[in-house]
């Protein structure tokens, strides 16, 4: 395997056995900051605000196997924060 270290952004392949590679250019969309209409600190997580981390970013690992990260919208960031702090609580539930 190999790589292009002129440019990070880009993946590598091998062509064959004899170990050429081949360089595929990612091209990736102009907007590359995302905002949701909240943040994890907003008073409607209750005492659990601030706390939920670890389960939000678990929420957004299985988020993006179901839809691509560069075609999120607010709104599916927005379900993240709430969908993770829904399992934050559910786990506290289980071990507390």
């Amino acid at each position: 395997m190999c790589h292009d270290s002129a440019n990070p952004l880009s993946k590598t392949m091998t062509s064959n056995a004899t170990n050429d590679c081949l360089i595929e250019s990612v091209d990736f969309p102009e907007r590359s900051v995302l905002m949701g209409s909240f943040h994890q600190g907003d008073s409607r997580f209750g005492n659990v605000r601030n706390k939920q981390c670890g389960a939000i970013s678990l929420t957004a690992v299985f988020k993006s196997k179901m839809k691509n990260v560069w075609s999120w919208e607010t709104r599916d960031l927005d379900e993240v924060l709430i969908k993770g702090t829904v399992l934050y609580r559910s786990v506290g539930e289980c071990t507390g």
